[in-house]
């Protein structure tokens, strides 16, 4: 059974298009390293989500999408982009034109996605990337003028697939794995409106979610100290049950864990 694989669903003469098995061992690691990595993805589209000026020109997560048509599973694995994450579920917008399936259709709104069965996460700033894992799996597999043609035919930089990046700025700045720069610049004018805004440090979304889930979901540890020391509960629970420690230990910030049960 052929797998549908279309990178960004735009319509284009050089617009790249495989049909790959995306069942085989290394796609299987791929999708492993994808959502222990997602958490990264994350931090970065929740601040480009904050930022006036944008900075990716690319930010999207693959995911399985399967349906019984004449008695035989079919899968076809979709990019989706416009992505939100609650700390369990991603819902996120539809990409691509699904090749055989009805259940899905491009620009459809997809919700309540768990995001340990996505596939794959791509960041681009500018053209230089993050993720990707499936891609490069795929380029893998080519020579290297097939390798040439294919990111040619993107638009992107992969490098050389084998060190995939996590972090915009990663080569030149390796702390960034550890902390965000926007985390650090911004803390002061957190600071400043819960100085002005002392309630907003406990106040919950539609999901029960405060400003204290949401940072440690996207992994800000330095907003997490602003947070606590201007007042933020920790042991507030959101509709799930969930504290903010419980959202840091989940997707893989210990030193936020750490932080936060102290």
């Amino acid at each position: 059974m052929g797998f549908f694989d279309r990178l960004f669903g735009k319509k284009r003469a050089a617009e790249p298009v495989s049909f790959v098995r995306e069942d085989n061992e290394q796609f299987r690691q791929a999708a492993e390293k994808a959502r222990e990595t997602f958490k990264y993805f994350w931090r970065e589209y929740y601040w480009e989500q904050r930022r006036i000026v944008k900075g990716l020109s690319h930010a999207a997560v693959k995911a399985p999408f399967s349906q019984e048509i004449k008695g035989i599973i079919e899968t076809e694995y979709m990019w989706l982009d416009d992505i939100c994450f609650d700390g369990v579920n991603i819902s996120g917008t539809l990409i691509n034109q699904p090749n055989i399936l009805t259940i899905v259709r491009k620009g459809e709104r997809i919700t309540d996605l768990p995001y340990r069965e996505i596939t794959d996460w791509l960041l681009a700033y500018g053209k230089k990337t993050c993720g990707g894992f499936s891609i490069q799996a795929l380029r893998a597999q080519m020579d290297e003028q097939e390798r040439r043609a294919h990111d040619e035919a993107c638009g992107l930089d992969f490098g050389d697939g084998q060190n995939v990046l996590l972090a915009i700025g990663q080569e030149e700045h390796p702390e960034y794995l550890e902390q965000h720069p926007a985390d650090i610049n911004m803390s002061p004018g957190l600071r400043d409106y819960l100085d002005k805004h002392p309630a907003a440090a406990n106040e919950a979304d539609e999901n029960g979610q405060t400003m204290l889930h949401h940072a440690a979901i996207a992994g800000n540890a330095q907003s997490v100290r602003v947070l606590l020391e201007m007042g933020a509960n920790p042991r507030l629970r959101d509709a799930r049950g969930n504290t903010a420690a419980d959202y840091a230990k989940e997707i893989g910030w210990p030193q936020l864990a750490n932080i936060l049960n102290q």
